[in-house]
């Protein structure tokens, strides 16, 4: 029996390791100074709108590779998922969550804290829901965007990072956080940004509501 049970934890925890080295791999810095993740094996990477939207960027790959990459979609609003497709090539990446996220879903998120951070960091915690967030700032009109809530906080220089499920799979982007939670742009916001980039039809109603289920899209 002791023999099985160690067999068990063994493969579980063999399994976890892939998964944090898949992710890991696929975690990328900008020359915008925030995070980013790579979505496809052709290089379309994804970060948020407020680290800027310059027309071309370096894409900086766990272990030192760094390519080109353009600006192919930028979303309305103070922020969004945004879209740059890296020079021709084949990379390391983590794919888009097929399910919808769920209020007490288990999350994590993997990024580069500080302007100059060479290390990676994770945090986990649980999806709170999903909420509101309003445009910061004077003069400029008014636009919301909606988000679902973690309870933990992110660090400077993680913008623009994913949030992942348990499966490995990307279900958010970071927008902003505080000392007690963090937000993170939607799924639906993400499949809809990559739909416009790559021209494809979205399938399913998730890109026509805020609010498909308690955790949001």
């Amino acid at each position: 029996m002791k023999t099985i049970l160690r067999s068990i934890i063994a493969t579980i925890l063999l399994c976890s390791a892939v998964a944090w080295s898949a992710e890991r791999d696929a975690v990328v810095k900008l020359s915008t100074k925030c995070s980013g993740v790579c979505v496809t094996k052709d290089g379309l990477v994804i970060s948020a709108k407020h680290c800027g939207t310059p027309k071309n960027v370096t894409v900086e790959f766990p272990g030192g590779r760094k390519v080109k990459a353009k600006l192919v979609h930028t979303p309305k609003g103070w922020d969004g998922c945004v879209v740059y497709h890296c020079e021709i090539g084949e990379y390391p990446f983590a794919p888009v969550s097929s399910r919808r996220p769920m209020t007490g879903d288990k999350v994590h998120s993997i990024g580069y804290p500080g302007k100059d951070s060479e290390n990676l960091i994770s945090m986990k915690g649980l999806l709170t829901g999903a909420t509101v967030v309003r445009e910061r700032g004077l003069g400029r009109k008014t636009r919301n965007i909606q988000v679902n809530t973690v309870d933990f906080q992110m660090l400077f220089g993680m913008s623009g990072g994913p949030l992942f499920n348990n499966a490995g799979e990307v279900m958010g982007i970071l927008s902003t956080s505080s000392p007690t939670d963090s937000q993170f742009i939607q799924l639906k916001d993400i499949r809809a940004s990559l739909a416009t980039a790559t021209k494809t039809p979205v399938q399913g109603k998730h890109v026509l509501y805020a609010f498909v289920g308690p955790g949001g899209t």
